[in-house]
């Protein structure tokens, strides 16, 4: 059994790591002739965006306000010409009327004639929540021809909620979703949807080019390159440049611990990592830096080359909202004080957001239609990484929600655990999702666009945790290696464009060399019942045996059937169409028991203690299970009753 550190030696040993100069390192040198403006040189003429964003942004502080000014130069890039510009605008978190919309703008122009945002009643069927505007030109943009749009506006920042504000008690500010941003023309006309604290915002791949103003006291950290200098009024300058990513976002403290280290890449370039840690949690240092370096060798390994010359990880404050926000080349998350390594909880964090650098960061996807690939994909990603690096994750549960016990807890009151177990359990990868989908595993398929689902926990379901374990059955049906082949394959071909979900599912039928129609028709485009079961063990003769297997939900998955033997198991292989059916198997060997899918393969299967049963009865498990519950059971009643 592991055991977990008390928590006045953790304290112990922070407050020696706050005392030495654990920080004081220089990051290796970074080749900067291999990148342009933030970029891997080896895409140099490949892409071509269709909008370069020069902004400078004033912080605030004593107003919670910043003050910007932008310049964007965008070019039609598409086939057709168009009469309008679409942008998605900044939202406030905490409010969803447009009337206490937190965007005040004080100039817009065109070309240097004065325009002004129109906001559409409707954006397609759904209705516009002030979110949306367009501009409406006076002449056709053809293809090929550029717009400069000038912009100049106020923003207040919000306490943080959802995704961005400032931390109560700390000064921390994480600035996301904060500039008007250009949608995402295609040939077939704009693209652009309201915004919503869980959807994503779709939007194209830009250059950036953004200088922030901030008190001298502080450090920002944002997505690209960075540099500062000194300025009048005791403020500070930093300046990021960036080309090729699609969102630009960053923060703004003072108070926070920053170090650096290069990773070496399979292909003999170093990409900057770079770390923003709190104070509090600076004992952490080197497992953030090996879960990126980490993740970065599996995914090198099995996936292709990250193209961005830096990755941030800013680890936010126990006040902050702004944890788990992925943004290209920058990530955020909350590490718990107490994180034993054996529950691998910042590892697993840090994972998926690496992983998102890939099938997010440098692959376009419509978040707010099919969140699924930008959520499953790295999500299964991070299970694999983890499974290759780290051993086995422990199932813990928590003491007053904050003390980390090895175990399960099975009924608590008051946030004390009343009947638990302690041991050492292991964790197989898609635990949380399983018991995730238990709950409701029926309202929405993956395929369903994500701004559809009708609750908070339909939409997780279907965005996450269904794909996550669809992703691991095919690993499983097709092999892990064979999965991670196509991954790449289709990471190789959409880098820096457009992938849907139907060219993604493609994509995966084409080279998989097998005929998986029936698993996404299953799996994928509507929402089963799986539960496959086996009914009986028959001997009809000295050596024949028949076993009886059922599927009882209208989910179709092609099983194994086991045979298993003292000697040996005998395996026959069932599309599972029917109803029922019956193998007979033959063998001189005894007969202990019979299983249908005996590697689980199918995690959606709603049932698995049916899946298997003994030839001839055993009464010893039952027996040792009462026993023991009726012993928790007894000791519950005793102290619910002297409460």
């Amino acid at each position: 059994m592991k055991k977990v550190i008390p928590l006045f030696i953790v304290f112990t040993l922070l407050s020696y790591f706050a005392n030495s100069n654990l920080f004081d390192s220089n990051a290796s040198k970074i080749q900067p002739e291999n990148y342009s403006n933030g970029i891997n040189n080896i895409y140099s003429g490949k892409i071509v965006s269709p909008a370069k964003y020069k902004i400078t942004a004033k912080l605030l502080t004593d107003e919670n306000l910043i003050d910007v000014k932008a310049e964007i130069m965008w070019t039609n890039r598409s086939a057709k010409p168009t009469n309008e510009i679409y942008f998605n605008l900044p939202r406030n978190p905490n409010v969803t009327d447009i009337t206490s919309s937190s965007i005040k703008i004080k100039k817009l122009a065109i070309n240097n004639l004065s325009s002004e945002f129109i906001f559409p009643d409707k954006i397609g069927v759904v209705k516009n929540n002030g979110t949306v505007a367009k501009i409406e030109l006076l002449k056709k943009v053809f293809p090929g021809e550029t717009k400069q749009i000038d912009i100049e506006f106020s923003l207040e920042i919000p306490p943080s909620k959802n995704s961005w504000g400032y931390a109560e008690g700390r000064n921390f500010y994480f600035i996301a979703d904060w500039y008007p941003k250009i949608a995402v023309l295609k040939d077939t006309g704009w693209v652009c949807y309201p915004g919503d604290s869980n959807l994503g915002v779709y939007s194209d791949f830009a250059d950036y080019e953004i200088s922030i103003i901030t008190p001298e006291s502080y450090t920002v950290g944002g997505c690209g390159i960075a540099s500062k200098q000194s300025i009048a009024n005791n403020r500070t300058l930093f300046k990021f440049e960036q080309n090729s990513i699609r969102d630009f976002a960053w923060f703004a403290t003072d108070d926070i611990i920053n170090a650096r280290e290069s990773y070496e890449t399979l292909s003999g370039r170093s990409i900057e990592i770079e770390l923003f840690i709190q104070k509090e949690r600076e004992g952490y240092k080197d497992r953030y830096f090996q879960a990126v370096k980490k993740s970065f060798d599996f995914l090198f390994e099995n996936i292709g080359e990250y193209p961005y010359q830096k990755f941030t990880v800013v680890d936010v404050p126990r006040t902050s909202g702004s944890e788990g926000m992925v943004f290209p080349t920058l990530a955020t998350f909350k590490a718990p004080l107490i994180a034993p390594v054996y529950i691998h909880e910042p590892e697993l964090k840090i994972a998926e957001a690496v992983a998102k650098q890939y099938f997010y960061g440098a692959v376009a996807v419509d978040g707010y239609s099919e969140q699924w690939i930008e959520s499953g994909v790295p999500s299964f990603l991070a299970a694999q990484i983890l499974e290759n690096n780290y051993d086995a994750r422990l199932n813990y549960f928590e003491l007053a929600s904050y003390y980390p016990i090895f175990g399960m807890n099975f009924l608590s009151y008051n946030e004390i655990p009343i009947i638990y177990t302690i041991g050492s359990y292991q964790l197989a990868p898609g635990t949380f999702s399983l018991q995730e989908y238990y709950k409701d595993p029926f309202v929405g398929s993956i395929a369903d666009k994500s701004y559809s689902f009708p609750d908070g926990l339909s939409y997780k379901l279907n965005t996450l945790h269904k794909p996550k374990l669809m992703f691991l059955t095919l690993a499983s049906y097709i092999g892990s290696n064979k999965l991670l082949n196509i991954l790449s394959n289709v990471y190789q071909e959409f880098q820096f464009k457009h992938l849907s979900g139907d060219q993604f599912v493609k994509c995966i039928n084409e080279e998989s060399q097998k005929n998986l129609v029936w698993f996404f028709e299953n799996l994928f485009y509507n929402s089963k019942y799986f539960d496959y079961s086996v009914r009986s063990i028959e001997k009809i003769s000295e050596t024949n045996y028949e076993v009886f297997v059922q599927r009882s939900g209208d989910g179709i998955f092609r099983n194994k059937i086991a045979l298993i033997t003292k000697s040996d198991t005998l395996l026959q292989y069932w599309d599972g169409i029917e109803k029922w059916k019956i193998f007979t198997f033959e063998t001189n060997n005894k007969v202990i028991a019979a299983v249908i899918d005996p590697d689980r393969i199918n995690l959606f299967d709603m049932n698995f203690s049916n899946n298997s049963m003994m030839a001839s009865p055993n009464y010893w498990p039952p027996i040792s299970l009462a026993t023991r519950w009726f012993f928790w059971m007894q000791n519950a009643l005793m102290i619910l009753g002297s409460i």
